[in-house]
């Protein structure tokens, strides 16, 4: 009798010690970090995203919990999306902590995957700084917990800003070699001609090149010259014609 009791003081210590475990990872929705890795400077301002994925069942209400570098990151804002649009209560985040928690609802729940808001984080010095999903987040559909219970994370490079001291240009004018000059010949002071004298010259040549070439290929000119060659063929053939005529007259 005293083993079966402690076999079944063994089960139910066995189960109490699993059950937080099942109601975390008691779905298949995810909760994830977009970018999951990137660089910013020192200063900078950068969003991270947070999207929310039912996985193939549906899901009705959200609670995100994050903790994140408070050495290394701050929190400025956060912009939820409208499609979430009630919001559950303790919203909010510390930044001394490292700590964001927020939950908000769809009315009536959806089965797409969707963003559920975006977090402004500002860098605030030279690390390696993490964000992560906490284990204990919530993806509810009708009460029960779909989410997986998985911790997402995204790890950031932070750089260090150094600002270089503005350059004048006279240190390079002063570093440049002096390059020597070929003496002026004949080729040199061709070379050397001013183009803008040229390009009248040539314009003008060009021009009346155009010219000519215009009136030969206009259309009055071609008919003009028709004309002109009918005109003399025609004082041709009645030349002709009076002459034979005359010659006859003299044979009779």
């Amino acid at each position: 009798m005293k083993i079966k009791t402690r076999i079944a003081t063994i089960i139910l210590s066995s189960a109490l010690c699993l059950l937080p475990l099942l109601s975390l990872a008691s779905g298949t929705a995810s909760l994830t970090l977009v970018p999951q890795t990137g660089s910013y400077k020192s200063g900078q301002t950068f969003n991270v995203t947070i999207y929310a994925d039912p996985a193939g069942g549906s899901m009705d209400t959200v609670r995100v919990k994050l903790s994140f570098s408070p050495d290394s990151l701050e929190i400025e804002n956060f912009s939820m999306n409208p499609i979430f649009s009630y919001q559950a209560g303790a919203n909010g985040f510390d930044n001394a902590k490292g700590t964001f928690s927020w939950g908000a609802g769809i009315p009536g729940g959806t089965k797409i995957a969707n963003n559920f808001g975006t977090i402004a984080f500002k860098a605030k010095k030279q690390d390696s700084a993490q964000i992560s999903i906490n284990q204990d987040s919530l993806v509810l559909s009708a009460g029960q917990n779909q989410f997986n219970g998985q911790e997402s994370s995204a790890t950031y490079n932070l750089l260090a800003t150094v600002n270089a001291p503005a350059s004048t240009g006279a240190e390079k004018i002063a570093k440049q070699p002096a390059t020597a000059q070929p003496a002026a010949g004949p080729e040199t002071a061709l070379a050397n001609t001013d183009n803008n004298a040229l390009e009248p010259q040539i314009e003008t040549k060009i021009f009346a090149k155009n010219l000519t070439a215009s009136l030969f290929d206009s259309l009055p000119f071609k008919i003009a010259t028709w004309a002109w060659i009918l005109l003399t063929f025609a004082l041709v053939v009645i030349i002709a014609v009076k002459i034979i005529n005359k010659n006859k007259k003299v044979k009779i």
